[in-house]
């Protein structure tokens, strides 16, 4: 972008396109704006170019680009300068058919509806919207792998395992994941363990496995037995487009 000019240089102009010398150029440029300066709180024309007036701006809350923080700016006086139609016309001068009146678009913007499923490996609630339906990313909680379903799921997920004091299968809800309860075939306290620690185990123990239980058993924790805190597999977590692209970057 070209500098303009400096006021030697306008200097130079005016006494060269008026014939006069330089120093009475330059004591009636002082002068004109001394002029302005004084005379803008009443209003003042530069015919030709423009119009100086002082304006009162009311007070409004503004914000801190750096903190963040709100502030609120006072009344003040401030300087409004509005350029006159001879110098628009021609500084910028208006051409036609700049402006085109565009038609509508029919098309109506697609409304998502919110899935909410279970994470199969650790049991959180996890809601991601329709428009992600069969993508494949990692859940948030465990990182474990997952796609997202086409319905959202009406009864919670559950995870097997087996009680390591008596080796019974035992069926619990997902939402129970991490909590201390007593196993009803043996009374021996168990934590409850994730679907993958609970896969893993299973595995290690099917060699060694007697056949002691022949049925699972159900454990069942009404609401009112939950602890104070929730486990973090209560959380419901939201998977975004955002999110589900960087996974899928990764």
């Amino acid at each position: 972008m070209e500098r303009g000019m400096t006021k030697q240089q306008l200097v130079d102009e005016l006494a060269k396109q008026a014939g006069i010398s330089k120093a009475r150029c330059l004591k009636v440029l002082d002068a004109l704006v001394e002029t302005a300066c004084r005379e803008a709180p009443k209003g003042f024309n530069i015919p030709g170019l423009c119009h100086l007036e002082v304006v009162t701006r009311k007070g409004r809350i503004g914000r801190n680009p750096r903190t963040g923080s709100k502030l609120w700016i006072g009344p003040r006086k401030g300087l409004k300068i509005t350029p006159l139609k001879k110098a628009r016309d021609k500084i910028a001068p208006s051409h036609e058919h700049v402006v085109t009146v565009m038609e509508e678009e029919s098309a109506s913007v697609p409304a998502f509806s919110l899935i909410t499923f279970s994470c199969t490996a650790c049991g959180v609630e996890i809601e991601a919207s329709s428009d992600l339906i069969g993508s494949k990313t990692a859940c948030p909680a465990c990182q474990a792998q997952i796609v997202v379903p086409a319905e959202t799921s009406s009864e919670p997920a559950s995870v097997l395992f087996q009680c390591a004091a008596c080796k019974a299968e035992i069926e619990a809800p997902a939402h129970a994941i991490g909590q201390q309860v007593l196993c009803p075939a043996c009374g021996a306290p168990l934590r409850i363990p994730t679907r993958q620690t609970a896969e893993t185990a299973a595995t290690s123990l099917a060699q060694n496995f007697d056949g002691a239980s022949s049925r699972t058993m159900r454990i069942e924790l009404p609401p009112q037995s939950a602890p104070a805190a929730p486990p973090p597999s209560e959380r419901k977590i939201v998977i975004r487009r955002s999110a589900l692209s960087e996974s899928a970057a990764t």
